[in-house]
């Protein structure tokens, strides 16, 4: 990443955990807690929406080769998670 690339995307990327963290705690969830199924169909639609929002404004900002790679790891990110809830 170029140093206005950084620049520009920290905060995008900040405001995204921090809306993440947002729409958990308004569905009761809190931090290390697992989420019932019920929780989890609350968040979903908000969650995506985040998703959507903060993977445009990456985009406006990341090469096609950067962003190629920025899915990549999202999607490894994503596994992962649902590999640690599958195994609580």
């Amino acid at each position: 990443l170029t140093p206005q690339q950084k620049a520009e995307l920290t905060p995008i990327l900040m405001d995204s955990m921090e809306q993440r963290t947002e729409i958990m705690e308004e569905a009761g969830i809190e931090s290390g807690q697992r989420p019932t199924r019920q929780q989890m169909m609350t968040m979903r639609t908000d969650l995506q929406t985040l998703q959507k929002d903060t993977i445009e404004q990456v985009s406006a900002i990341l090469t096609d080769e950067q962003m190629e790679e920025f899915m990549l790891i999202q999607q490894e990110r994503a596994d992962e998670m649902r590999a640690q809830m599958q195994g609580r």
